[in-house]
């Protein structure tokens, strides 16, 4: 399933990145810096990049501000909740794209008008809380992407399970541009950058603020299926 509403498929507010509002703002952590690299170079190779790790680990903040620096005018975000099927995702994409009228009700159908609108301009398409997504919506992903005529970069972001789920398949895993793994940033870490995060004065308590490490893909590019 997906949420939908008419912010759908908008990048989210910046002030909204920190689930308990606090009044605090980002810091330029390493590890916030590597995601905007990552995030670049793959933006820049039109790819399919994977950020992963534990709930808490900033994996969502930390793509958001990126592409608010990146890609702000081309980027569409999916969230999705309880086991997405490809239909699912056809639907939060003819949403997220602002598509009109009603949605095809033929698959084929549907994934023609979809191959189509990907096809007019580039595109970053982000899929959020991708850890509840199985292989057969994975494989929709790839199926966009493979597509010749389609202009996009796809990111996920999610947990442990997004990573488990796209290694098993090597047609998948092998469109993986950039793999980033996110972890608890260790308490020493965070302590120091609690005087440059809060505004006033009072320490914003992150629940596991992200470190992470990226493993590039061997192959120096990815353009499109090998």
């Amino acid at each position: 399933m997906i949420d939908l509403d008419l912010e759908y498929g908008r990048l989210p507010a910046e002030d909204t990145d920190h689930f308990h509002r606090l009044d605090a703002h980002l810091v330029a952590t390493e590890p916030l810096m590597t995601t905007l690299d990552n995030v670049e170079a793959t933006i820049e190779a039109k790819a399919m990049m994977c950020a992963f790790g534990p709930a808490g680990c900033g994996k969502t903040m930390s793509v958001n501000s990126a592409l608010r620096k990146l890609a702000p005018e081309h980027t569409y975000r999916l969230e999705l909740r309880s086991g997405p099927t490809p239909r699912d995702i056809r639907h939060g994409l003819f949403h997220a794209l602002g598509l009109p009228g009603e949605p095809p009700t033929r698959p084929i159908e549907f994934d023609t008008l979809l191959k189509e609108t990907l096809a007019q301009t580039f595109r970053v398409l982000v899929c959020d809380e991708a850890q509840w997504m199985g292989r057969s919506s994975f494989e929709y992903w790839r199926h966009l992407w493979d597509d010749r005529k389609t202009d996009i970069a796809v990111i996920f972001a999610g947990g442990d399970n997004c990573y488990k789920v796209l290694k098993r398949e090597p047609m998948l895993a092998s469109r993986m541009f950039i793999w980033q793994k996110f972890q608890r940033m260790p308490e020493d870490e965070v302590v120091a950058n609690v005087p440059a995060s809060t505004r006033c004065g009072r320490a914003p308590t992150r629940r596991g603020s992200a470190t992470s490490t990226a493993l590039r893909r061997t192959a120096t590019s990815a353009t499109g299926p090998p």
